[in-house]
Parts: structure tokens; sequence; C-alpha cells
């Protein structure tokens, strides 16, 4: 239920940005607002796969939402590509464990 809530909030801010921009009360720069705003896009998935009930997947991917998010918005003062270039083994091991350890019932 809470995935739902915050996938329809997140669409519903989106489309309110989106459609005060096509009415030109201020101008939006696309290709700058998706530079910035892309880690919502993980959010939005991980929060799908969480109501889906993919629980270590959504909660990943909204973790890593979050963090990407607090770098785009100056929150935190790291690039997300050295982020990236170093940290990415990690969620390969993440996924090897919950494969190792995962029972299905």
């Amino acid at each position: 239920m809470l995935g739902r809530v915050i996938t329809g909030a997140i669409l519903v801010v989106l489309g309110l940005l989106l459609l005060v921009a096509n009415l030109r009360f201020f101008n939006l720069n696309g290709a700058a607002m998706m530079a910035t705003w892309w880690p919502l896009g993980l959010l939005l998935l991980g929060s799908l796969l969480i109501n889906l009930r993919a629980w270590f997947l959504g909660v990943t991917l909204v973790l890593y939402g979050l963090l990407f998010l607090a770098i785009e918005l100056n929150l935190l003062q790291a690039s997300v590509a050295a982020l990236i270039r170093v940290w990415w083994p990690l969620g390969l091991l993440l996924v090897g464990v919950v494969l190792i350890v995962h029972r299905r019932v």
C-alpha cells in the first residue's frame, strides 16, 4: 500500500511540474531536469518492486535512489561516477549473497 502511495505521489508531482512547464508558467529545461532528478526513476522502480513483494531489490533501488538524489541535490559531496566506479562490485556481492541464502518456500 505504501509503495502505491509513494509511486502515486511521485507521478503527481512529476505531472504537475511538466504541466506547469508546458503551460509556460516557468521555463523548464528538460535535459537539466533529467540530469538532476534521474534518481527519482530508481525510487519509483524500487517502490513498485516493493509493492510487488520483491523486497530486497526494491529496498536496494530505493536506497540507491536516495543516495544519488542526495548527491545530485548537493546534500552529499561526492561524484556519482566515482561512487559507481569504486562501489559497483558491492551490488554484485549483495545479489550473490541473496541468491545463496534465499530459500524458496
